[in-house]
């Protein structure tokens, strides 16, 4: 089932969610213990700023899977797995900080959904 069709959750404070930031519809806010997926999209100035290796690391530090690339179109796309309340951190900094040379516009989120396993073992940078 997919979370937008979740009742919103009782805490509100932290959410960032995909379709209204009052209502949070990540599994964690609803009291469950599945894993998350976050598939992304990031446009600004994020190439050539050491955009992605920044944003391994601090999904490293967060204990997330997953990879990001650069795109022929000056974007840099990816997929980051695991705690949801980490994939919320994540997709916050995403917004507003990423690596200190770069200028983010705007996050896309592509696709957010609950998920059985995770499908990496580690957080990679692709060519």
């Amino acid at each position: 089932r997919s979370w937008e069709q979740r009742a919103p959750a009782r805490d509100l404070t932290a959410a960032v969610c995909l379709r209204a930031p009052a209502a949070c519809v990540w599994p964690t806010c609803q009291g469950g213990d599945e894993e998350g997926l976050l598939q992304l999209q990031v446009h600004g100035k994020v190439q050539g700023v050491f955009f992605r290796k920044h944003t391994q690391k601090k999904a490293k530090e967060l204990g997330l899977v997953g990879h990001v690339r650069n795109t022929s179109k000056g974007t840099v796309t990816g997929e980051a797995q695991g705690d949801p309340s980490k994939l919320r951190e994540f997709e916050t900094w995403l917004r507003t900080t990423g690596s200190p040379s770069s200028r983010i516009d705007r996050l896309d989120v592509t696709d957010r959904k609950e998920i059985d396993s995770l499908a990496f073992e580690s957080f990679d940078v692709r060519k």
